[in-house]
């Protein structure tokens, strides 16, 4: 059985497209396209005799599942799996506990003393996100020049990968800080909170249809003005 596609996004978003052993970033940009040097290592592997096969008893229609994979950089995948008596399925979940927590709490504990300061913490993130959804989202001049090309899977790479994570250090950031924004500032970031929040669940092929709110250009604007200010 193949790992579906599904599975693949969650464990690729879940990660931020790190290695959850080394974090180091498992994307490439060139002016030639994107490639992608992580690989979806089996804790417990598919055959009993493979690696960790049969240290821990998994049914075979699990194995293939999110919960028994880590997104690894090619080093370390091979590590695990040439000396696989050398580390534990125990210990190799932790590796992608702890990894997982580190991406979901990044910038929650920053405390900043103005709305400005704050702002300038969300600009270069927002930016990043802004110039990819230019580069290479569905309205982008590649992509309407050529729906076959390859940009259609950059841009899914660049989704779990990019913006996902940078949507949530937005949002963990300014939830750490609320207190910094006004009424009508709050209400303008959680318009952006819901639009993020839908936009990973669509990207992770948990909506049964696109229902995703369009990314609110207040917010852009609200940080941009701010910044001014």
């Amino acid at each position: 059985m193949a790992i579906q596609e599904k599975e693949l996004k969650l464990l690729w978003g879940k990660a931020a497209g790190r290695c959850s052993y080394c974090n180091e970033d498992l994307t490439r940009t060139y002016d030639t396209g994107s490639i992608t040097l992580g690989e979806m290592a089996h804790v417990i592997a598919r055959s009993e005799k493979g690696p960790r096969g049969n240290e821990v008893f998994l049914a075979a229609d699990k194995r293939d599942k999110y919960s028994n994979l880590i997104l690894l950089c090619p080093t370390h995948h091979t590590m695990i799996d040439k000396a696989p008596e050398n580390f534990s399925v125990q210990q190799i979940i932790s590796w992608k506990e702890e990894h997982e927590e580190k991406i979901r709490i990044a910038l929650t504990e920053i405390k900043l003393e103005s709305t400005k300061e704050l702002f300038e913490k969300v600009a270069p993130i927002l930016l990043e996100n802004s110039q990819i959804h230019k580069q290479y989202g569905p309205e982008s001049l590649v992509a309407n020049r050529n729906p076959l090309s390859e940009v259609a899977d950059i841009w899914t790479v660049k989704k779990l990968t990019k913006l996902i994570p940078n949507n949530k250090k937005i949002i963990n950031v300014i939830e750490s800080n609320i207190n910094l924004l006004i009424y009508k500032q709050q209400e303008i970031f959680y318009g952006f909170k819901e639009h993020a929040e839908a936009f990973e669940m669509n990207a992770l092929g948990r909506l049964d249809r696109e229902v995703v709110p369009v990314f609110p250009l207040t917010f852009k604007k609200m940080i941009e003005e701010g910044l001014e200010s």
